[in-house]
C-alpha cells in the first residue's frame, strides 16, 4: 500500500460501488490497514453507494482495537447508512456481542429503529440471540423508550418462531394485542408463521384467538393462506370458526383452495366447513388458462425474488427459488411453487439473475424434462445447454422467441449478474435481481433502459432508487426473504415521496395479482 501511496494513488479513490480503501480494509477486519491509511489522511467517515462507514464495516468484523482506532480518529456511531441503520443495529442481526457492548460503552444508543422498523433488540432476536438480548434489556429498560421495548419485537419473533425469545419477551410483560404497522397482533403473526408454541403462550397470556385484522382475515384465515395445517388444527380446538368470512367473503376453506394446500382444506371440512356461496375459483389452473390480451398479465409470487408472470402468449419465470420453506403436498404457482406438469403446456420462459442459490435453484434444468417449450436465460456464462441462453454482457439486446430481452450488468459479492426488461405482448417488464448499479454507471444503465422500453409497466425492484428512475406502473419490492413484512419499508417510502407507482407487498408465496 505505501508503494502504491507514494506513486500517486489517491488514498481515498472509491472503487465503481463508492467503497474507500478504508472501507475495504474495515469490511477485513484490518486494523493494520486501517492504521497505515488514516496516517496518510485518509477519511474516516468516508461512504460508499450505500452510505456505509468504515465504522459499520469494523463493527461487523468485530476486532475492537480497529473500532478504538477508527473512532479516536473521529468515526460516528451514530452514522445512518440508506437504510437507516447505525453501526449498532447493523451488526445486532449477527449477534456480535462484544463489538455492540463496545458500542455501547462509546455512545451507540439502543433506541434507534431503521426504514425495516428493526431495532438493535428485535434484530438479534428473530434470528435467535436471546441470550444476548437478555443482557441488554436493562440498558434498554433504562432509557425508558416503550416504543424501543414494544413495537414490534414480539411480533417479529412470533412470526419468525423463535419460541424461546417469545417467552422472554412475554415474561418482561410485552402487551399481547398491540397491533403493529399491518395492524396485526403477535398472536396473528404467530398464525401466520405456524408456531403452536407461542400461540399457545399468546393465549396463555389472554391472546384473543377469534380477533381479525384490518382485512377481516381471523388467525384461521391467515393461517389457511400460509397452509399451516398444525396451526389450522390448534386453532378449531381452541374454537376457532371454520366457516368465518373475512373482508373479501371468502372463508379459510375458500383461501385453503385458492393456495392448493388439500391437507389443510381436508381438516377444515372435517370441521365442517363449506366453501362461501359463490365464491370464485382463483387457483392457478383457471388462472393459467384464461386467455389475456396484449397489455395484460397475472403475477404469483415466488417467494424472495421469485415471481411468475403470464401474458397473453406465455409464462415467464423470473429467480424462482423454492428452498424458502416446506415444499407443500401438492405444489402448484397457487402456494408460491412450480409443478412442471401444471406449466407443461405453456410456452415458458425462466430468467436467472445470478448464480446465488437464492437465485438460482438448479431443480429449473428438471423442468425441461416435462416441459417441451422451455427456454432458460441467465444472466452470466452459466453454459446449461440444451435450450439455455447466456446473456453476461452490458447494455445489450437480445431477441428471444419474440421477446426484445435488454440487460444491464453488474457484480454482486464478485459473482457476475444481470437485470432483466423484458419486452413482450404489449408489456415492459423489469426484475432487478440483486443489480445494485456501480456509482459510475448506475444513472446511465437505468436511463438506457427506460429509453429502451419508453415505459416500465411491471417491474421486481430490491433498491428504492430504480423505482424512482424507472417509474413503472405497477411495482413489487423483492429480496425479503421470509420477512415479508420488511416490504411496508418499500411502500412507505414510496407513499413519501409520491413515487407514481402502484406499490404491491406479497405477504405469502402464491399471492396472484390480476394486472392492467
Amino acid at each position: 500500500m505505501e508503494r502504491l501511496v507514494k506513486a500517486g494513488f489517491p488514498v481515498d479513490g472509491p472503487d465503481r460501488y463508492g467503497r474507500t480503501p478504508l472501507l475495504k480494509a474495515a469490511e477485513a477486519g484490518s486494523d493494520k490497514a486501517a492504521e497505515f491509511l488514516l496516517s496518510r489522511g485518509a477519511n474516516v467517515m468516508s461512504r460508499d453507494h450505500y452510505l456505509q462507514t468504515p465504522l459499520h464495516e469494523a463493527a461487523f468484523s468485530g476486532n475492537l482495537r480497529l473500532l478504538d482506532l477508527l473512532v479516536k480518529q473521529g468515526a460516528d456511531v451514530h452514522a445512518h447508512n440508506k437504510d437507516g441503520s447505525t453501526p449498532l443495529l447493523y451488526i445486532s442481526q449477527a449477534g456480535q456481542e462484544e463489538a455492540m457492548n463496545w458500542l455501547l460503552e462509546h455512545g451507540a444508543r439502543l433506541n434507534v429503529r431503521n426504514k425495516f422498523n428493526e431495532t438493535p433488540l428485535t434484530f438479534p432476536l428473530g434470528n435467535g440471540f436471546v441470550e444476548l438480548v437478555e443482557k441488554l434489556w436493562p440498558r434498554a429498560e433504562a432509557q425508558k423508550d416503550r416504543d424501543l421495548l414494544e413495537k414490534y419485537p414480539l411480533h417479529r419473533v412470533a412470526y419468525l418462531g423463535v419460541a424461546r425469545a417469545a417467552a422472554f419477551l412475554m415474561d418482561k410483560g410485552l402487551p399481547i394485542d398491540l397491533q403493529d404497522e399491518s395492524g396485526r397482533t403477535p398472536f396473528q403473526r404467530a398464525a401466520q408463521g405456524g408456531s403452536v408454541d407461542i400461540a399457545q403462550m399468546l393465549l396463555d397470556k389472554g391472546a384473543k384467538v377469534y380477533a381479525p385484522d384490518p382485512e377481516g382475515s381471523t388467525p384461521l384465515h391467515l393461517a389457511a393462506k400460509k397452509g399451516r395445517a398444525k396451526m389450522v388444527r390448534f386453532l378449531l380446538d381452541k374454537g376457532a370458526d371454520p366457516e368465518t368470512k373475512d373482508g373479501k367473503g371468502r372463508t379459510p376453506l375458500d383461501l385453503a383452495g385458492e393456495y392448493a394446500y388439500p391437507e389443510v382444506a381436508k381438516i377444515l371440512q372435517d370441521a365442517g366447513a363449506r366453501p362461501a356461496p359463490g365464491a370464485a375459483a382463483d387457483d392457478a389452473s383457471s388462472l393459467l388458462a384464461k386467455p389475456l390480451k396484449d397489455g395484460e398479465a397475472v403475477v404469483w409470487s415466488l417467494g424472495h425474488c421469485g415471481f411468475a408472470v403470464k401474458t397473453r402468449s406465455r409464462l415467464l419465470i423470473f429467480d424462482y427459488f423454492s428452498r424458502g420453506g416446506p415444499r407443500p403436498e401438492r405444489p402448484s404457482l397457487a402456494n408460491g411453487f412450480v409443478d412442471p406438469e401444471e406449466i407443461k403446456n405453456l410456452e415458458v420462459i425462466v430468467f436467472v439473475s445470478h448464480a446465488h442459490g437464492d437465485h438460482f435453484d438448479p431443480v429449473i434444468l428438471s423442468w425441461r424434462q416435462s416441459v417441451k417449450n422451455i427456454t432458460y436465460v441467465f444472466g452470466w456464462n452459466a453454459r446449461k445447454g440444451e435450450r439455455s441462453i447466456d446473456l453476461p454482457a452490458p447494455r445489450a439486446k437480445t431477441t428471444i422467441k419474440g421477446m426484445d430481452v435488454f440487460t444491464v450488468n453488474d457484480e454482486h459479492d464478485t459473482v457476475p449478474e444481470v437485470a432483466y426488461l423484458v419486452k413482450v405482448d404489449g408489456l415492459s417488464i423489469y426484475h432487478s435481481g440483486d443489480y445494485m448499479g456501480p456509482i459510475d454507471s448506475y444513472t446511465a444503465d437505468m436511463d438506457d433502459l427506460l429509453a429502451k422500453a419508453g415505459t416500465v409497466d411491471l417491474a421486481f425492484i430490491e433498491k428504492f432508487e430504480q423505482a424512482e428512475s424507472l417509474k413503472p406502473k405497477v411495482v413489487f419490492p423483492i429480496h425479503a426473504a421470509n420477512r415479508e413484512y420488511m416490504y411496508g419499508a418499500f411502500a412507505r417510502e414510496a407513499a413519501e415521496k409520491n413515487l407514481p407507482s402502484r406499490v404491491i407487498c406479497p405477504e405469502n408465496k402464491g399471492d396472484r395479482f390480476k394486472l392492467f
